[in-house]
């Protein structure tokens, strides 16, 4: 068994022996043995380059930072000599990044561009950045959006005065206009116009003070995001201005527009006063009636009245032949300043004259 083994170690090493050897010569002619050639591994992703030219015909070009998830790292080859390495990048998603910066519709040129990186013996080496293929990107046809409609314009607004508390108002009802959609430096724009006399009225009920609006109207632009409209934020709207407006305290009402006369009523209740004396209207009395001050109350301007009865009374007493005596010295009433003239009670709501 010994020599058995003997004998096949013998013809292993004569086999091995026959193999042909392959010699590189050195620059002083000597010949080295060949050593065993290793291809290298492909390189990391932290060795490709981080920034690429994304470039539009109609618009400037953008520097980019590699977007995770769009290279694809290729089979290391030898290509005349050298080893190389494919470096693919899908550029759908830097033709969104470029729509969104230039804000406008962008769609890549090519699916992917391509590059080569290259062994130098040691290290990967790409090309220079002005040596790498750019993504280009072309502007995609654009539909002009519809206007926005009334239930997409903001529905609050500030209303300010200098010398009041800002009141923040809903949107009310026909006090707004739609405008017409422009393209404005890229970007799809179109302008909501508020008039605001109606808010200067709300705002005068709420500080129970007349104001009118600085401006009649204010205007702001919603912007168009390539899916929906956009409005400026609360704080980013115009505000709504209004001032006091001074007012003109009305004149005392004259004589003249006062009611014409009062009802005056016995207040005895026996068959003959109620059939005899029944209760009478008589027309203002000179020197009767004391005309107050002016005053506000509320929202309105008011003036008090006031009428003597002692002559109501005497007059009562001569038509009836009997002595009468008032109740009362005086009746008051108000009349109320309606913004252009002076109003009095109706007849039914005067007050009476009662005698007894």
């Amino acid at each position: 068994m010994k020599k058995k083994l003997l004998s096949i170690l013998i013809c292993m090493t004569i086999a091995v022996g026959m193999f042909p050897t392959m010699a590189y010569a050195t620059v002083d002619g000597t010949e080295i043995e060949n050593q065993q050639v290793i291809t290298p591994e492909q390189p990391e992703a932290t060795q490709i380059p981080t920034s690429y030219i994304v470039s539009c015909k109609n618009h400037d070009s953008v520097q980019m930072d590699l977007i995770k998830d769009t290279f694809t790292i290729g089979k290391v080859t030898d290509r005349d000599g050298s080893y190389v390495c494919p470096i693919t990048i899908a550029t759908n998603a830097y033709a969104e990044k470029y729509s969104t910066a230039t804000n406008k519709k962008h769609t890549a040129v090519e699916e992917n561009i391509t590059y080569n990186m290259t062994w130098t013996g040691t290290e990967w080496k790409a090309p220079e950045m002005t040596q790498l293929p750019e993504i280009e990107v072309k502007c995609e046809k654009e539909v002009v959006p519809a206007a926005p409609e009334a239930t997409q314009i903001p529905t609050s607004y500030i209303v300010s005065c200098k010398n009041h508390d800002s009141v923040q108002m809903d949107l009310i009802k026909d006090t707004f206009t739609i405008g017409k959609v422009t393209d404005r430096d890229g970007s799809y724009v179109c302008p909501i116009t508020i008039a605001t006399n109606a808010y200067a009225e709300k705002y005068s009920t709420a500080t129970n003070k007349k104001h009118t609006a600085v401006e009649e109207n204010i205007t702001y632009n919603m912007t168009w995001t390539g899916t929906e409209w956009k409005a400026p934020e609360m704080t980013q709207l115009p505000e709504i201005e209004v001032k006091c407006k001074k007012e003109v305290v009305p004149a005392a009402p004259k004589a003249n527009k006062l009611p014409m006369g009062y009802m005056v009523k016995c207040t005895k209740r026996s068959f003959f006063h109620k059939v005899f004396h029944k209760a009478r209207f008589m027309h203002q009395l000179p020197k009767t009636v004391t005309i107050g001050k002016v005053e506000k109350k509320g929202n309105n301007y008011v003036c008090k009245i006031s009428v003597s009865t002692k002559s109501y009374a005497k007059a009562y007493s001569k038509k009836f032949g009997k002595v009468h005596a008032a109740i009362k010295r005086k009746i008051t009433y108000q009349m109320t300043w309606d913004g252009k003239q002076w109003k009095a009670p109706t007849y039914r709501n005067l007050p009476t004259i009662l005698l007894k």
